[in-house]
């Protein structure tokens, strides 16, 4: 990692979000992980959902258009470029026609508040996506220790790119743990 970038986060929390999910809402909800120790623990400790362990590489199980609303939270931001464009594809065939993907990135934010000097922001404004180095969160845990990496994206990259799979709708500012959440959209089915 280069000696100016803060040091990358830890494991998440399990099921932040999946608890929520299951116990305010009357949906049926399925979480989904490459990591199987939280999918394991999610199996153990929250009853109402199915969880299933996902490949490193889509696709996954899921059928077509199996849900109304996917939502990852610090999952784009650690993957290659090239990964995260067959994830999305994924995310796009999975999700019925006009439902939600709330995915959240690294934006300004989070980068004021880790201490990233400004040459890093221009630098990112200026490449669109940056893959710093990898992340060893998961090293040792998924079987492929380059996988996991620290990313961050610019807003002009997400429309730009990311549009060519779903509609963007916004991007909201530091809402998810210091995150920016992408809204979007699945596009109807062209006949």
């Amino acid at each position: 990692m280069e000696p100016d970038l803060p040091p990358a986060f830890g494991r998440t929390r399990r099921g932040r979000l999946t608890r929520y999910l299951i116990s305010e809402t009357n949906c049926a909800v399925t979480g989904a992980d490459i990591d199987p120790d939280n999918i394991a623990w999610c199996r153990s400790n929250l009853s109402g959902g199915q969880f299933e362990v996902i490949p490193l590489m889509p696709p996954t199980a899921f059928a077509d258009g199996s849900f109304d609303l996917v939502v990852g939270i610090s999952v784009v931001n650690h993957l290659k470029e090239d990964v995260q464009f067959a994830w999305l594809a994924e995310l796009q065939r999975i999700t019925r026609a006009g439902g939600l993907v709330f995915l959240s990135v690294r934006g300004p934010t989070q980068m004021a508040y880790n201490g990233f000097p400004p040459a890093k922001y221009r630098d990112l404004q200026e490449r669109g996506f940056i893959d710093y180095s990898p992340d060893p969160a998961l090293a040792g845990v998924i079987s492929d220790d380059n996988y996991y990496r620290a990313c961050m994206h610019a807003r002009h990259y997400i429309v730009d790119r990311w549009s060519e799979y779903f509609e963007v709708i916004a991007i909201e500012d530091a809402i998810a743990a210091l995150q920016d959440f992408v809204v979007m959209r699945r596009r109807p089915q062209r006949q």
